[in-house]
């Protein structure tokens, strides 16, 4: 394939929101190593796809506008590049490319996620090898910002507007039809009941005291949240609620676009500590000049003294 070089990657192992920040991360790596970014088919998504069955896996730009992702960054589809070809197995797309291929981090490097003793900068160096491919194999998970250096010549300016015009959710979702003006919350339920309970005990016992503290009750207010069982908000009875449909009821992706476009559009949003959901809000937000409340999460106050890292979001990087 002439002289060129060329970045692939496996997505992180999580739910939506975490797989756009692999996206992300990829693309900025693709941009300071001037290597084309091999963008997988399909990719695993928690709640969605099981693991080890490829024709389950999502296809991210069922939701991302691809055409819009590829005028921006120099990409080649998997099913372009024949050396790929044989890591093409029943279940996975990049079965046992780590026995023939760089893989970065090396193995003896930290894994980049959310575990302790994240690195922080990537060594560039890394990138400069000769290899024609290198691959990243579902670790690319956090903010680019706080993981990718910019070496002389590249602007993270420029890499910042490519991506605020680059990725982005396919013009055919729209939000949900709510009287304007209107406020928004997400409150994160689901999985957080038992992989972050810190963060749902208090939706679960002060619910009305967080959403009272923050936003007026003369306002309509949408609720964006994994939680189904709707009586679970009987206790903001004194608003005018609304909701999108229940994911789990039809197209769950659609839900997902909708929720995040709708409080997009809300005059003020107050989202949920260590969601990447709610992140993906509070940059939209940021991008349209919308007032500005990441900093004041429901169940979190932001001191300003938090390090840079996947569950502290500085918005205004973006």
């Amino acid at each position: 394939m002439s002289n060129k070089r060329f970045i692939s990657f496996d997505t992180w192992a999580g739910a939506m929101n975490n797989i756009r920040l692999s996206y992300e991360l990829a693309a900025a790596l693709s941009y300071v190593s001037d290597r084309t970014l091999i963008l997988p088919p399909r990719v695993y998504c928690l709640f969605l796809s099981d693991p080890n069955r490829k024709e389950t896996f999502w296809d991210f730009w069922e939701l991302f506008d691809r055409e819009a992702f590829e005028a921006e960054f120099d990409t080649i589809a998997y099913e372009e590049v024949p050396e790929y070809e044989r890591f093409n197995s029943d279940q996975q797309y990049f079965d046992g490319i780590c026995d023939e291929v760089r893989c970065l981090p090396p193995r003896d490097y930290p894994n980049w996620g959310p575990s302790p003793g994240i690195p922080g900068l990537m060594d560039a160096s890394l990138l400069e090898c000769e290899d024609t491919f290198i691959h990243f194999p579902r670790n690319l998970f956090g903010f680019w910002y706080t993981l990718i250096p910019f070496p002389e010549g590249k602007s993270e300016e420029e890499f910042r507007a490519k991506l605020k015009r680059g990725l982005k959710i396919r013009s055919d979702y729209q939000p949900i039809a709510i009287p304007k003006p209107f406020n928004a919350i997400h409150v994160r339920m689901g999985d957080f009941n038992f992989t972050r309970p810190e963060a749902t005990r208090q939706f679960r016992y002060h619910l009305n005291k967080l959403v009272s503290n923050l936003l007026p009750r003369d306002l309509p207010l949408f609720i964006a949240t994994n939680e189904t069982n709707r009586e679970f908000f009987d206790c903001l009875k004194d608003y005018d609620c609304h909701f999108s449909e229940i994911p789990a009821a039809g197209n769950s992706v659609r839900a997902i676009g909708e929720d995040i476009l709708t409080c997009v559009e809300a005059e003020r949003f107050h989202g949920s500590r260590f969601s990447t959901f709610t992140d993906y809000i509070n940059i939209l937000r940021h991008y349209l000049g919308k007032e500005d409340c990441s900093g004041t999460l429901l169940n979190y106050q932001f001191t300003g003294d938090e390090p840079e890292t996947w569950e502290n979001l500085r918005v205004t990087r973006y």
